[in-house]
């Protein structure tokens, strides 16, 4: 990766396919990760895996009296987002726009729909 360059990595693909994602990563970063490490990554990244880890955090610092957020690592799913800005679409929409504009970033790269 040049000096400057960013990786974009959209959440939607790596539920499509965790294994390539992960991998394109590990390369854009020059990690060596053999096929084995890869699919480790993917075990221990799993939604499953990651709010089971959470919850026991969780237990820990509830025990200890230490805050924590709750339900932080909901439901492993995409596009929330979208219904919580269905009703102000229109204007959101205009932000969108303006900002990808903004930033040279294609609209496309974070579909609305």
């Amino acid at each position: 990766a040049g000096a400057g360059s960013v990786l974009w990595v959209k959440f939607e693909d790596i539920k499509k396919d965790p294994e390539g994602q992960i991998r394109r990563i590990a390369e854009y970063c020059c990690i060596p990760a053999s096929d084995e490490v890869i699919r480790k990554t993917v075990e221990a990244s799993s939604f499953k895996n990651m709010k089971a880890t959470a919850d026991a955090i969780n237990s820990e610092k509830a025990k200890k009296g230490i805050r924590y957020k709750k339900n932080h690592i909901r439901k492993g799913e995409s596009g929330k987002w979208r219904k919580t800005f269905k009703d102000e679409s229109e204007d959101f929409l205009k932000f969108h726009q303006m900002k990808c504009n903004q930033l040279g970033l294609p609209e496309d790269l974070f579909p609305l729909e």
